[in-house]
């Protein structure tokens, strides 16, 4: 885009993270995490055994998001000062269809 406002995307490798097999498999577990230093999300399957208990159930007071394995999207601050544009951030949610 001419206006800079479009820089990157995300090529989603697991059809069961969007559409018809998103929605036919009723949802899964989307997380974000937000730092100065990246965004990362990454996403499992409704049905996926390796769901982490803390995304599950989450009630506990740290979380190490290292042990989630390679999430979907990663965006290091290489082209985006993060730092000055987004505050630190962890959200998790189930999306159902």
């Amino acid at each position: 885009m001419t206006d800079g406002n479009a820089r990157c995307g995300v090529l989603a490798e697991k059809e069961s993270s969007y559409g018809s097999s998103f929605n036919n498999a009723s949802g899964g577990w989307y997380a974000t995490e937000r730092t100065p230093t990246f965004i990362k999300s990454p996403f499992w399957a409704r049905d996926n055994p390796s769901i982490p208990a803390e995304v599950q159930s989450p009630t506990q007071a740290a979380v190490n998001t290292d042990l989630w394995g390679v999430p979907s999207a990663y965006f290091p601050n290489t082209e985006c000062d993060i730092a000055s544009k987004f505050g630190e951030h962890n959200v998790m949610s189930v999306l159902c269809s």
